[in-house]
This record gives C-alpha cells, structure tokens and sequence, in this order.
C-alpha cells in the first residue's frame, strides 16, 4: 500500500471511527490522522493515548503485526469503553499497524451485562490470560502472543533458580512457591515500568528490557543475582536461594534472543549463582 492510498483509506474509516491511526509497533510511535487529512506523530507512545505509562497488556497491535491479521479488542479510559480494531499493513514496504478506535456510547445494548459488569468480566478475562497466578508475573501465554516474532534492540535475560529441586525436595513445595514469589519480587524491584518479566515455566525466567545500556545492563543485572542471594524466607530462615543468569544485548528477533541468552545461562548454572552475559 502507497502512502497515498493509505490517507485515502483513513479519510473514509474517520467517518465510522473516532480515532484512526497507524502505530510502529518497534517503537510505538503513533500517527493519528487529522481533519488536515495527514498522518501526524504524536509525542507520545501509542498506549498513552490510554492514559497507560507502558505498554498494554494485551497489545493487538504487536499480535497484528506478528501474526499479520486483524484482531480486535475493548479497551477501557476511566468510565468509558473503546473498542479498537487492529490490522497488519505495509505502507512502501515497511510493516505496520492500521488501528480503528471507536467510543462505545451508552446507546450501544451490552444485553445481559451492564457496563461495569462487561468491563470488570473483560479486565479478569486479560488478567487470567497473561498473569502468572502464583508470581503475579507475566506468564508463557504473554511471551508467544506478545514477545514472538518481534525483531528489535532488545536485552533479554533467561533466570533460573538453582538447585530448585533440592528446594521443594528439602522444605516442601509450599516453600518452593515462597522462593517463586520471592525471586519474581526482588527482580521488579529493580525493573522499570516499561521492562517486563515472565514466568516462563517453572523455575525459569525471562526479563526483557528496552533501551538500557549494555554497561548498566550488566550491572543491573548483578546487582539483581546479588538482592536475590541475600533473600530470607521468614518462614523458612535456613533456605538459600540463588540464581543463574544468561543475558543478551543487541538487535534480532525476540525468539533468537532468547536462544542466545538460554545458552550462556547453561554455561552459567555450571557455576550456579553466576551471570553471564554477551
């Protein structure tokens, strides 16, 4: 699609919609069309308009881009409902993401449900679905759906605890899921908003940032290893929680990312309560 079949494409949907706009799901720019009858970048990020301080949850824009289709979602400003459709294109080669969002007025029907059932029965829906029930993490679901197929400047970490077994084997596993708990809350305790971490099974986790300098990526990440060695479980004084991490800094594809970051954590749980990073 030329540009100018995409502005003559907007100026129609502008008639049906409240907003149109295309998003960069890389950097998450945004370019809302105008009465002007252009495209124009906003100043902020694609989820601020809204109101959100980092990314959404469950971001369509990236699982349009990944999967390269349209998905469509509601998504909820204080007291008012959205609904927003997002489909893939490509605009002079370059992939992108047309998004349509229109305000659900209180004409709409919602049949059985009234408005704060439908939104709260929505809002539980996309928690379940990327929340981690024990951790209060990002769980495996997030990963494939958000994470999969983007290609980026990313820095990607693998966590794993080590000897967990011996963890469950020696205290119980109620004491395991305290160490899970405890390893996740120390790791966001050293994250910005914007940075994620997921439980990506069992003892094992992924933290993904953006823009974070390989110096201070390093030693942010010891710092992290080091707060989680120093952990103590009230409930269980004598249990001793370590991990190892493998971490990767450059651009690729989130998949390829973790591919390299899995294999230096390998190399690191050789040593056990080690970071190792490229």
């Amino acid at each position: 699609m030329r540009r100018d079949e995409i502005v003559s494409l907007a100026k129609h949907l502008s008639v049906i919609f409240d907003i149109v706009r295309i998003v960069d799901v890389r950097s998450m720019d945004q370019y809302l069309y105008t009465d002007e009858g252009t495209f124009k970048k906003e100043s902020y990020s694609c989820y601020g308009i809204w109101k959100k301080t980092n990314r959404c949850d469950n971001c369509i824009a990236t699982k349009a881009l990944v999967q390269k289709t349209k998905i469509s979602k509601f998504e909820f400003v204080d007291n008012d409902i959205y609904y927003v459709i997002a489909m893939y294109i490509e605009i002079d080669d370059v992939p992108l993401v047309l998004e349509t969002v229109l305000h659900v007025t209180y004409e709409i029907s919602f049949d059985a449900y009234g408005q704060n059932e439908l939104v709260q029965s929505i809002l539980n829906t996309n928690k379940k679905i990327y929340e981690d029930a024990l951790t209060g993490a990002y769980n495996r679901h997030f990963y494939e759906d958000q994470l999969i197929g983007l290609y980026d400047d990313f820095s990607m970490v693998v966590v794993d605890a080590d000897e967990f077994k011996m963890i469950n084997d020696t205290y119980g596993h109620e004491a395991g899921d305290m160490a899970l708990r405890a390893i996740v809350q120390t790791i966001q305790s050293f994250i910005r908003s914007n940075d994620i971490v997921i439980r990506y099974g069992g003892d094992e986790f992924v933290i993904v940032f953006r823009n974070i300098p390989k110096d201070v990526f390093a030693l942010k990440l010891e710092k992290i290893r080091m707060a989680i060695s120093e952990i103590v479980v009230e409930k269980y004084p004598s249990m001793h929680i370590t991990v190892s991490m493998g971490g990767i800094s450059e651009a690729g594809k989130v998949e390829d990312l973790f591919n390299k970051a899995d294999h230096l954590l390998y190399q690191a749980k050789k040593e056990k309560n080690k970071v190792i990073i490229q």
